[in-house]
Parts: structure tokens; C-alpha cells; sequence
């Protein structure tokens, strides 16, 4: 078993709730859909939200994922080996 650190853990579960038909959550979604605190979930929101890793969407309450998961994912698509990642799956003719 791998040892972690309980609040990263439940920060990174916070974000893997995000999906394409489910891209806003609020506070109460997240606290029933994870069986945590409000209190906790709303703590977690605000670092992320300070790191650009979420937004809150002014005007209803929710959050959305930020724009800094989007930088970080375009380093690790510059840093992907095509031929590396394809070449299992590929066969020659």
C-alpha cells in the first residue's frame, strides 16, 4: 500500500470529480459525492482556487477546473514520445 498524504489525496479526488458533462460542482456535490465535511471540501476548493487549479464561477456558487491544469497538461504533452506511447499498439505491415 502506498502512504499518502490524506489532504493531497482528497484534493486530487476533488478534481477527478470534474467530467465533460459534469464540469461545474459545488460545495454540497462534492462533500455528498467524496462523504466529506462541507467545511473540509470548501478548505481544499479555496488552495486549489489560489493555485489556479480550480475557478469559482461567480455568480451560482460552483467551481470549474482552472486554467493552470491546462498548462501543466500541455507539459506533458510536449514532453510525450508519439512513437514511444503508439509503438506497442502499432504493427508493421
Amino acid at each position: 500500500m502506498v502512504k499518502s498524504i490524506q489532504s493531497v489525496e482528497r484534493a486530487v479526488q476533488i478534481l477527478q470529480c470534474f467530467t465533460q458533462k459534469e464540469n461545474q460542482l459545488g460545495v454540497s456535490d462534492l462533500s455528498r459525492r467524496l462523504g466529506l465535511n462541507k467545511s473540509t471540501v470548501f478548505g481544499i476548493l479555496t488552495t486549489l482556487e489560489h493555485f489556479n487549479l480550480v475557478e469559482k464561477v461567480s455568480d451560482i456558487g460552483r467551481y470549474k477546473l482552472g486554467i493552470k491544469l491546462l498548462e501543466l497538461g500541455n507539459l506533458v504533452f510536449n514532453q510525450l514520445d508519439i512513437r514511444q506511447v503508439a509503438g506497442p499498439t502499432l504493427t508493421p505491415w
